[in-house]
């Protein structure tokens, strides 16, 4: 076995990895070759229709050729409301933090944020302040959500959580968290989806909404200057493997109510038996008023032919970024890494390939995510 391989990261055997995949098996892939390296446990939800995930992960197992401490816990159904469940059941290690198949998770930077976890007790996570999206970074999107999840005071954070721009704030999703909060959060986001989900763009924010307002309930985050996450350069803005709404703007708003008060119940319950939380009727009320607001219920953002062009156009985007990648690194990467942009904070990364940012920051994680993010199929 390779000397990468019997490194000792005593901080990553407290992680668990959570990777939940969908038909993604060449991106899949290069996530699990990335961690077996490491003393994870790496907790695989599969929602694939086809079997090559799963295959993948049996040639793995029977190869042994992994850390002596990884450990993989892998479990394929298409339901998404059942992989949350199962997750919250597999997880065995301290802190968790969540690498799906489209992001990469800085290893060396995570074992530097545990250690900070294991000396703050006070606080539920720590995320990064940058590499959470091509809009993040460009500020086109606000970073009210983000700077929420630090307040003290638990009515603070829920009036900040959910905002108009930011509906499903990255703080909380690209964070590394202690486990218990992420087990009670990913069960809640199961039990409200109990008598609604339907596989649409409509019940999968409603799972992420739960997910995020009962971290949020728990405590509160802090924040880090560390790089954690990044994205890759062909990303994705809207899910493609959800069917788009079809049903009338009527039926549509009674779904979106009935799963509002279905996460609403679940909360409640949540609160009533979480008695570290002050003033439970407050957040009872604010929790209602929270998602009364939220815009990843708006029947107009889901159902509008706007919508429909705008999902249209950035396929589009992804295809030509696709074909013109080849051309968009000439030099070698030794080289790309010399240089030194001016400005390289304001660079509006709208319309440029998403690596190009791994150039502009030169430190060890930049380096490492640029090759891993490279290995990529180009389709």
């Amino acid at each position: 076995m390779k000397d990468s391989l019997r490194k000792d990261f005593a901080g990553l055997e407290k992680l668990a990895i959570i990777c939940m995949t969908k038909d993604r098996y060449f991106e899949f892939k290069h996530v699990l070759q990335y961690w077996l390296r490491y003393p994870v446990q790496l907790i695989v939800a599969d929602g694939s229709e086809n079997s090559e995930t799963e295959e993948y992960v049996e040639l793995i197992r029977r190869s042994g050729k992994f850390h002596p401490k990884f450990q993989l816990v892998y479990q394929r159904d298409q339901s998404f409301p059942a992989r949350f469940r199962w997750i919250s059941s597999q997880i065995s290690r301290p802190y968790s933090a969540f690498n799906n198949d489209d992001d990469f998770l800085y290893a060396p930077n995570v074992e530097k944020v545990i250690w900070q976890l294991e000396e703050k007790m006070n606080i539920n996570g720590i995320y990064s302040w940058r590499n959470f999206s091509l809009s993040y970074i460009s500020k086109r999107s606000s970073d009210k959500s983000s700077q929420g999840v630090c307040e003290i005071r638990t009515s603070d954070r829920l009036v900040h959580c959910l905002d108009s721009e930011k509906n499903l704030p990255d703080a909380i999703w690209l964070s590394v968290q202690r486990s218990e909060v992420v087990k009670n959060a990913l069960y809640c986001a199961f039990s409200s989806s109990m008598n609604s989900y339907q596989n649409d763009r409509l019940s999968a924010n409603g799972l992420s909404v739960a997910f995020i307002l009962a971290c949020i309930l728990s405590g509160r985050y802090l924040e880090t200057r560390l790089c954690l996450f990044y994205k890759r350069s062909f990303d994705v803005k809207a899910d493609w493997t959800l069917a788009h709404p079809t049903i009338g703007l009527e039926l549509y708003k009674l779904r979106a109510q009935t799963i509002v008060e279905s996460i609403i119940k679940t909360l409640n319950f949540y609160i009533d038996h979480h008695s570290k939380l002050n003033d439970v009727e407050r957040d009872k009320y604010l929790v209602k008023n929270v998602l009364s607001t939220c815009s990843a219920f708006n029947a107009e953002n889901c159902t509008s032919r706007a919508s429909i062009f705008r999902r249209a156009k950035e396929k589009i985007i992804l295809l030509m970024r696709s074909a013109f990648r080849s051309i968009s690194f000439l030099g070698s990467e030794e080289k790309l890494q010399k240089i030194r942009p001016i400005y390289s904070s304001r660079i509006r990364l709208e319309w440029i390939p998403w690596n190009i940012w791994l150039v502009f920051h030169r430190s060890n994680c930049c380096r490492d995510a640029y090759t891993f993010l490279q290995r990529f199929p180009k389709n």
